[in-house]
């Protein structure tokens, strides 16, 4: 057995890219502590999830406000409000 903090199940790749995937920056905790990334996959990625939720809460806004035009749209041709 080597080092106990690399026996943990939590710490395999596998686990620490699927808690990437279902938690995104809340599991970036996680990958920091795990032995087995590098430090450079560690930064790489770090910025990778970040930026994708950055994208993804501008793409959410984006979606927001084009459902609320529609919405307005609507209201107007049935004569809502």
């Amino acid at each position: 057995m080597g080092n106990p903090k690399e026996d943990k199940w939590f710490y395999r790749r596998d686990m620490v890219v699927i808690a990437l995937f279902c938690l995104g920056p809340l599991a970036l905790p996680l990958l920091f502590s795990s032995p087995r990334f590098t430090l450079l996959w560690k930064a790489a990625i770090t910025v990778l999830v970040i930026g994708l939720t950055i994208w993804l809460v501008i793409v959410s806004g984006r979606i927001y406000l084009d459902f609320i035009k529609r919405l307005d749209e609507l209201k107007a041709v049935y004569g809502l409000k």
